[in-house]
């Protein structure tokens, strides 16, 4: 299952996070930073886009200002790619109007990473999300309620 990544150069460390998270699952991720070699032809990118099964793309401030980000996103809707935005910063929606109604997994909150890459992991498998992430207080009272551990 191939996921495309979509991203300003400046999101760098965050796509190498959240690319590796998806690789430990065994998820085969295209990103240009790998995948593309100085002077290979551009077409190289839409071929990329149109054999994924979903286009990834992180959106922040950078990315809603990039050319390529945008490039991408609309070679994505010619080929019938769903996009699955990852939002890492606010961007106002005039600035990034094409996502504006599609549900993102919220990367913003440092605290909340491990849920949202959960949730990154399940849509990149095709699963649902599997209810809400609980918090660790959330789930200790729950496992005590349930279980009544002495």
């Amino acid at each position: 299952m191939a996921v495309f990544v979509s991203s300003s150069s400046k999101d760098r460390a965050f796509v190498r996070r959240s690319t590796a998270e998806l690789e430990r699952h065994s998820i085969e991720v295209w990103v240009d930073e790998r995948e593309l070699r100085a002077g290979e032809s551009l077409t190289s990118i839409s071929n990329a886009i149109a054999e994924a099964e979903f286009l990834v793309v992180v959106v922040s401030k950078a990315a809603a200002n990039s050319f390529w980000v945008q490039q991408e996103i609309d070679l994505a809707d010619d080929a019938d790619v769903p996009v699955l935005p990852l939002l890492v910063e606010d961007v106002p929606p005039a600035r990034a109007p094409t996502l504006g109604e599609t549900a993102h997994v919220d990367f913003r909150r440092p605290a909340e990473y491990r849920r949202a890459a959960h949730r990154l992991v399940y849509r990149s498998q095709g699963m649902a999300a599997g209810g809400r992430f609980l918090h660790a207080k959330e789930a200790v009272l729950l496992v005590r309620r349930e279980r009544a551990p002495a």
